[in-house]
């Protein structure tokens, strides 16, 4: 082996193998048993993968922002309460044959409605249409929710009110050809939602995409983190509150409980005994941990944030320019999400990308980094990565472009050694693009990757709600 190879694969170890991006689930059989299902980001889902497994989840299918698997109740329980990169959680109730919205609304009317919900409950249809008789989702959720209150109210005598936030019982269709699945929301609400989020900031970063980025980087508590562009602090109370042990779902059942808690089935005792060891687990953080932003408005959201999380005294905030922060160690992690998109236009954001290409260059000597960056923006980084990753912010295709800065230099090799594959197909493309043919497929990407890799617009409206 020789010096160069050594090296590589000292460089491989500093960041963990990212898979290819799954295929789409196919639409399963009407008479194939419906599973547990949960939903995640772009990019993310081998990682959920990971985190069901290590819950008891057995059988995974795993598709494209969607893993399929079986489990028991506290499964179940954990992974609404424990999981940090799903946004969603889905327990099914049935699968049906369907041809038409009045058979959509027989079937559905075949559950026992009146004891899933009572008339003082409020409901929430969410629906996903896919080649199917119904073209329009909304329609879809009317069939379901007609079905759902004339049962309660064939049960109880009176019919429970429709309620867009907060609802007792949370439904959600899938409609694929004509097959119907209908599942209960176990969390209730979008799990993105930590309950530690105080104010509002512009285009802030998802809690669920945070934490994803800290997993694919393979940051540990041991490793300094810095922000320097931190805007609302998402990046540093994600991994403060994993240093500090405290499950993502936490803070929510000590303030409200939904999903699951409401269930006509709620196991009220292993809920209690799953709750008293995610109290138990709970600790002061360890690690270091720097968050900065020239915006004094958003560093005091931020630290707000942090006080409701329970990090406020491990992370040191400050207000500078980021070009003014320095490491004050001499290894760790930059991780940042510098403005684009809705916060600033293409030609000043490419600017702020160039300014942080050369900050990292001069600054953070010995440091890796990670930077959420649009596709189109990410060479305006200037340096070499060692990988870039594809994911999605929102409704925009992005990249986490990752590095390693060797002294004065930047790069996902040691000096002298070859470029990472997709740096080189990438400078393949520059040379040749004169030549080539327009809505050429990207070679960089496998067949099966292609298909995965455009961002769904709605994915962005999910993580919201």
């Amino acid at each position: 082996m020789t010096v160069h190879e050594s090296l590589a694969d000292v460089m491989e170890s500093l960041f963990p193998e990212v898979p290819l991006a799954p295929r789409p689930l196919l639409p399963s059989e009407p008479d194939i048993p419906p599973s547990l299902t949960a939903r995640t980001l772009d990019g993310l889902e081998w990682l959920l993968a990971k985190e069901l497994s290590a819950l008891g989840a057995t059988n995974l299918r795993i598709g494209r922002r969607t893993i399929e698997f079986t489990g028991s109740k506290e499964t179940l329980y954990r992974a609404v309460l424990e999981s940090r990169v799903a946004i969603r959680i889905l327990e099914p109730l049935g699968r049906f044959a369907v041809s038409s919205p009045e058979s959509l609304y027989q079937s559905i009317s075949s559950v026992d409605w009146a004891t899933h919900l009572r008339p003082t409950q409020t409901l929430r249809v969410d629906a996903r249409v896919h080649d199917s008789f119904i073209d329009h989702s909304l329609y879809a959720s009317q069939v379901v929710k007609d079905a759902v209150v004339d049962g309660v109210r064939a049960g109880h005598g009176r019919r429970p009110n429709v309620q867009l936030h907060g609802a007792s019982l949370r439904l959600s269709l899938h409609l694929a050809g004509e097959t119907a699945t209908l599942f209960r929301d176990a969390a209730g609400q979008s799990l993105h939602q930590r309950g530690w989020r105080k104010g509002k900031v512009e285009a802030p970063l998802s809690e669920v995409l945070a934490a994803g980025i800290l997993g694919i980087s393979g940051w540990q508590p041991s490793e300094p983190l810095l922000d320097p562009l931190c805007g609302s602090g998402t990046f540093v109370i994600e991994a403060a509150t994993q240093a500090a042990g405290l499950a993502p779902g936490l803070l929510r059942a000590r303030k409200r409980k939904q999903g699951f808690f409401r269930f006509h089935d709620f196991d009220r005792e292993l809920a209690k005994e799953i709750l008293f060891d995610l109290e138990n687990r709970t600790k002061t953080p360890s690690g270091t941990f720097h968050a900065s932003d020239l915006d004094p408005a958003v560093i005091q959201i931020a630290e707000q944030s942090a006080q409701l999380a329970g990090v406020a005294g491990a992370i040191k905030f400050s207000c500078n320019h980021f070009e003014a922060v320095t490491p004050e160690s001499e290894h760790g992690l930059v991780l940042t999400n510098p403005p684009y998109g809705e916060r600033l236009t293409q030609a000043r954001a490419g600017a702020v990308f160039r300014r942080v290409g050369d900050w990292l260059k001069k600054s953070c000597a010995g440091w890796r980094a990670g930077v959420l960056v649009p596709v189109e923006l990410a060479k305006s980084i200037g340096l070499k990565p060692h990988r870039r990753v594809v994911l999605s912010n929102g409704p925009i295709d992005c990249r986490l472009v990752e590095l390693v800065v060797h002294k004065d230099k930047v790069s996902g090799t040691f000096a002298g050694n070859k470029a990472s594959e997709e740096s080189k197909a990438e400078r393949l493309t520059s040379t040749k693009k004169n030549f080539t043919k327009p809505n050429r497929p990207d070679r960089r990407f496998s067949a099966t990757a292609r298909k995965a890799v455009s961002p769904s617009r709605a994915m962005g409206k999910e993580a919201r709600d």
